[in-house]
């Protein structure tokens, strides 16, 4: 039997990974940190010993250090994420991703899974005009079998059912602090292209109709900058999640330059789509004018709603990774002996990755939109809904 080749790279991903300096994994491995640095740097040689010593105190199956990361082009990974979130976070994500992106693309091998049917692409223009998203948004909802003029029912359970896995995405910390609590992103995805799996991660905790946002987005990056480059990607990901979200011939009829707030929550309640999101939809599809839009945001900023819009979206959660890891490690994989070794994560990071606590199935389909519908419909004249009125 061969002997294990522990590679130098994967202590840098699994200090990344655990948000560990140099000096932290020096002190909890009793050893001076200019060692850890010479085997990272490729100056000492990366032993057994040593391997079994890291992989202790970080609490890894040793097999992390000879795990292979499949290749994917860092510069290829796009953000949906805050101007002003730290490298060192976006570096964590991308190792993060990359895991998971490793484990899936093992767990899919072989399973017959469908690869995301998506167009593509390869538009010569820098950026894509309007009128261009609005018809590649509709391309994709036809590709993904989905009526073009009704709301996306749940957008977790459309990615997963043709070949996006979609996994939130938690960044163990051993560093307690806002910026890692509240990391500053909101989104993560890569594709490869047709006949290869697809993986998006968003970050949890925002609200339910940001949470679908973000997936449209992401599928908006998978679309438009698998096989082209933008200068702008970041805006087309938006337009895109906005035109898929509430198509053109539905935005035509439901937003117009005499939207009010009252009449966008309920659209909100409907289609999924939070109150800002579609004040921006009706500005960047010309349904209303820009002046319009800004005095709708001060309205929004007015209200405090930036941070907590009325009317509750139903949160989505995704269930394809966990049934990959049920398909592989048995109905309770988390219990097997062998996951942590097989997949070469730690058992924290794979939960994070697939929840078991679900949504209850009864969440899942555009009843629950119906009943937010005659909800607030019902309560227009209680004293909360009474102050969605224009005044």
């Amino acid at each position: 039997m061969e002997p294990l080749t522990y590679l130098p790279d994967r202590l840098l991903s699994a200090r990344l990974l655990l948000d560990l300096t140099q000096e932290q994994l020096g002190s909890a491995a009793q050893i001076e940190q200019s060692l850890v640095s010479m085997i990272e740097t490729h100056q000492r040689p990366f032993t057994t010993e040593s391997a079994e010593t890291f992989a202790r105190v970080m609490g890894l199956p040793v097999t992390f250090f000879t795990a292979r990361p499949r290749s994917i082009p860092f510069d290829s990974l796009l953000f949906r994420k805050h101007k002003g979130s730290s490298n060192r976070v976006t570096q964590r994500t991308r190792v993060h991703f990359q895991e998971i992106f490793r484990v899936a693309e093992d767990l899919l091998e072989g399973t017959g899974y469908p690869t995301p049917p998506l167009p593509v692409i390869q538009d010569a223009e820098d950026v894509l005009d309007t009128d261009r998203i609005e018809k590649i948004a509709a391309m994709v909802r036809e590709s993904l079998r989905l009526d073009g003029e009704a709301p996306v029912p749940n957008m977790t359970r459309v990615l997963e059912r043709w070949g996006f896995v979609v996994v939130p995405i938690i960044l163990p910390s051993s560093n307690p602090q806002p910026a890692n609590l509240k990391p500053g992103h909101f989104g993560v995805s890569f594709w490869a292209g047709m006949g290869l799996p697809g993986l998006i991660g968003y970050f949890p905790g925002s609200s339910a109709d940001r949470d679908r946002f973000t997936l449209a987005h992401e599928l908006g990056h998978a679309v438009l900058h698998s096989n082209r480059t933008s200068s702008d990607p970041e805006n087309e990901a938006n337009r895109f999640a906005g035109a898929f979200l509430l198509p053109w011939k539905r935005a035509r009829a439901l937003l117009s330059e005499a939207s009010t707030l009252s009449q966008l929550a309920s659209i909100k309640a409907e289609w999924g789509i939070s109150i800002q999101a579609l004040v921006m939809r009706g500005s960047q599809g010309g349904f209303f004018s820009s002046e319009r839009a800004r005095s709708l945001y001060r309205q929004i900023s007015s209200r405090g709603w930036r941070l907590n819009e009325p009317v509750e979206v139903v949160a989505e959660s995704p269930k394809l990774f966990l049934r990959l890891l049920k398909n592989r490690f048995g109905p309770d994989p988390f219990k097997n002996p062998e996951i942590e070794r097989e997949t070469a994560l730690p058992l924290m990071v794979l939960r994070s990755a697939a929840p078991s606590n679900q949504v209850s199935p009864r969440n899942d389909g555009l009843s629950d939109r119906a009943r937010d519908v005659v909800s607030l419909e019902s309560k227009r004249k209680s004293n909360e809904i009474r102050s969605l009125a224009e005044r």
